[in-house]
């Protein structure tokens, strides 16, 4: 498998925590929108309930991203899932915020 992560071993941890602040904004947000709609039940509000719930699933889906992403690093993966695969091969490791660390142990 042509992989350009191979050599580089682990997400740095202010990746990690930037993308765990976003999370909890998005959550916020989420409720927020549910307060709004509770509140007044507006075009706006529901807009800005949708655009909540969308943000939040875009948020779960880079954090799940990384969660893969870094049980690929360890060699501790189950499954392999194509599109976590396909946003791996598209950016170069120094795209993905690497900084070097234990083995790599290709599954």
């Amino acid at each position: 498998m042509n992989n350009t992560i191979t050599n580089q071993k682990k997400i740095k941890l202010s990746v990690k925590f930037t993308f765990f602040l976003i999370c909890v904004f998005a959550l916020s947000l989420f409720f927020e929108a549910v307060r709004a709609v509770q509140h007044e039940f507006t075009l706006y509000s529901m807009l800005f309930l949708i655009a909540a719930v969308i943000f939040n699933g875009i948020v779960l889906f880079f954090q799940a991203f990384l969660i893969y992403f870094e049980e690929k690093l360890r060699g501790n993966l189950k499954k392999r899932v194509l599109i976590f695969e396909n946003l791996i091969n598209c950016f170069p490791a120094k795209k993905l915020s690497l900084k070097e660390g234990a083995k790599h142990r290709e599954s």
